[in-house]
């Protein structure tokens, strides 16, 4: 199976365009969901397609690139696909952070963790949401020694 280059937003006018002159065409994609349930399908390689050949004359499919066997192709697709690992959150609630501001830094503790960027925290007057790159875990045994 060959591997032809096309723009990265024709892919699927490039699959069209083949299956329409009699050439099995491959786009691997993907199922995907936004954050309001409305299912899309994502393609995998995006820019590439995947053909048993060219027609003489293709508006969408620019060059071949390659040459590919299809069994390495439903490996890499099947790879695509695996479940990555989440990466483990390094706060939590009732931890006691350090925030690092422009005025200085503010104690406080975590009452709840929005998304993987966003925490709440509790600094003494003050509620605020703050980034996880301006926060510093600070250590409990030396506030309990105070």
């Amino acid at each position: 199976m060959n591997v032809y280059r096309t723009s990265p937003a024709k892919e699927r006018k490039a699959a069209a365009e083949l299956r329409r002159a009699h050439i099995r065409a491959y786009l691997p994609q993907e199922d995907g969901q936004t954050s309001t349930r409305r299912r899309f399908r994502r393609i995998v390689a995006p820019g590439y397609i995947f053909a048993d050949a060219k027609p003489l004359e293709a508006t969408y499919v620019r060059e071949r690139i390659g040459q590919i066997q299809r069994s390495d192709l439903t490996t890499l697709y099947s790879q695509r696909r695996s479940v990555k690992p989440a990466p483990p959150r390094p706060f939590k609630a009732g931890d006691h952070v350090t925030i690092k501001l422009g005025t200085g830094p503010i104690a406080g503790t975590i009452i709840k963790v929005q998304s993987e960027r966003r925490v709440l925290v509790d600094a003494g007057a003050k509620t605020l949401t703050v980034s996880v790159k301006r926060l510093e875990l600070r250590d409990s045994t030396a506030t309990a020694n105070r």
